[in-house]
């Protein structure tokens, strides 16, 4: 109803329960992302369902806290990227990548890195990437943060295996611009809720 398509939800892999979700949300403007709470305390449907919700105690919150991250879009992959398997609500797993940089300059020249080659070897390796994006907000700037996808985890690390050998990769980790941009990287595997579109 607030014309935001696209939204993710998912749960960590490694923990047993669903005790926290991570939330994918694409705004196509900055408007759109400032009309949302608005929006919403305006929508007799939302908080007619949201009753219960807005209606926790003190000593019974629904959440502990919501912490959240501003990206912008690479311009190599300005949209999420559906995966194929979404459509068919068939089985799949995701891993989210976060890249850490020791200077704004360093994280530049990755983000450059993947917009002049390395997304596009990541699509023809089956790694299948869902987003890109550049960190404005949140813990640990300046960083970037991306998604691949795929049916399970033995699939996704023979992927990785095909990448990593791949020889346009070989050559553009060696060029001596993309040296030494990443100083930490953190990976995350995510499985979507049955609510979640993508």
């Amino acid at each position: 109803r607030m014309g935001i398509d696209r939204i993710g939800v998912f749960t960590d892999t490694e923990q047993q329960d669903d005790s926290s979700i991570s939330l994918l949300i694409p705004y196509s403007t900055f408007e759109l992302f400032t009309s949302v709470n608005p929006g919403l305390s305006a929508d007799r449907d939302y908080l007619d369902a949201a009753e219960s919700y807005f209606a926790a105690p003190l000593k019974d919150p629904v959440f502990s806290r919501i912490q959240s991250k501003f990206y912008k879009a690479f311009e190599g992959m300005p949209v999420i990227e559906m995966p194929a398997r979404t459509a068919k609500n068939e089985p799949r797993i995701f891993e989210l990548r976060i890249y850490e940089s020791h200077t704004e300059k360093t994280a530049a020249l990755k983000v450059d890195m993947f917009n002049s080659g390395e997304m596009q070897i990541m699509r023809e390796t089956g790694l299948a990437p869902v987003f890109y994006g550049e960190a404005l907000i949140g813990d640990d700037v300046p960083n970037l943060v991306y998604m691949l996808s795929a049916p399970d985890r033995e699939t996704h690390k023979a992927h990785w295996a095909e990448f990593g050998g791949h020889p346009e990769w070989k050559r553009m980790k060696e060029m001596p611009r993309y040296l030494d941009t990443v100083s930490d990287i953190t990976s995350v595997f995510l499985d979507p809720t049955p609510y979640s579109q993508i």
